[in-house]
């Protein structure tokens, strides 16, 4: 009866709050009151629509907002004396490509990884 209505928790607070003290102008004992309130919150799920939210890829921006993270980020390690030791022999382009793939996966992007997964990928590195 209520699907798309798009009811919100808020709104659904506020017509159980009314349904409530309905029942209390009508002095209805308060064990009463609290079995009606029962019932009414057994339906919040059927009634109030959750939209789903939109995956951290989406909300920072999507490949774009990835790529410019890896650029920063391979920037910062690449620069630093204490790791940048791991990819003296990498080919960055392709690490790069291959981080933001990876890193927009996990995001929830729309590709899936077809990659390693990290513990077999760092591997044989001493990390």
């Amino acid at each position: 009866a209520h699907k798309g209505m798009n009811i919100t928790e808020e709104q659904f607070g506020a017509i159980a709050g009314h349904l409530q003290s309905t029942l209390q102008q009508l002095n209805v004992p308060a064990d009463i009151i609290g079995e009606i309130m029962t019932i009414a919150a057994s339906t919040h799920d059927d009634i109030v629509e959750v939209k789903a939210k939109a995956s951290i890829y989406d909300r920072i921006g999507g490949q774009a907002s990835v790529n410019a993270a890896v650029e920063i980020f391979y920037g910062k390690v690449l620069s630093d004396p204490i790791v940048n030791g791991f990819f003296k022999n990498t080919d960055m382009k392709a690490q790069r490509a291959k981080q933001a793939k990876f890193l927009a996966f996990v995001m929830g992007g729309p590709e899936k990884w077809k990659g390693k997964n990290m513990k077999d990928a760092h591997k044989g590195m001493n990390i």
